[in-house]
């Protein structure tokens, strides 16, 4: 059934992404899902990972963070790439419209980050230089301007952004 639903993406995403919005892409995987998301995010506990996505020659590109034996741990997917990991019993995407001006901002910063070395953040603290997957979106999101995303930390001993913490309270759903 994954197949057939990602088959089913791949298939109409051209017509349906648009140039003017952004797109939180998640998935959610049994590996983490009894260790993150049940214990921490706060509205969704199928999401185990989430990236940002943007419109670029008729696809949608997916930016997000995994541990890689590079030194940029900064991933850029496609829907296909993105959603063929194993396990994967959850996906979905959200959509939210942003101006011109904050998606050229988004583009200027996302071209910037992959020239520099962003590591994925084991420790997840907020605290040091490196990202988990969740902190990487909401740190681009928060870096827009006149643009209402908020991030919530949902534990004070062990510091974590949860998937898309907000997601369905702020619209964006």
């Amino acid at each position: 059934m994954r197949y057939f639903l990602l088959l089913f993406f791949i298939q109409v995403h051209s017509q349906v992404i648009m140039q003017d919005s952004i797109y939180i892409v998640t998935r959610g995987t049994n590996e983490k899902r009894e260790l993150i998301a049940d214990n921490f995010n706060l509205y969704n506990k199928n999401i185990t990972h989430v990236g940002l996505g943007i419109r670029k020659n008729n696809n949608l590109i997916i930016y997000n963070l995994m541990p890689t034996e590079d030194k940029n741990n900064l991933i850029i997917d496609n829907l296909s790439t993105f959603f063929t990991k194993d396990n994967i019993y959850y996906m979905a995407i959200y959509s939210c419209a942003i101006n011109s001006s904050n998606m050229n901002l988004l583009i200027n910063k996302l071209t910037n980050l992959k020239s520099i070395n962003l590591k994925y953040d084991y420790e997840f603290s907020i605290h040091n230089d490196n990202f988990y997957c969740s902190e990487f979106v909401a740190y681009l999101l928060n870096s827009l301007e006149d643009f209402d995303f908020k991030t919530t930390i949902s534990d004070s001993c062990f510091e974590y952004y949860p998937a898309f913490s907000q997601a369905e309270s702020s619209g964006l759903a």
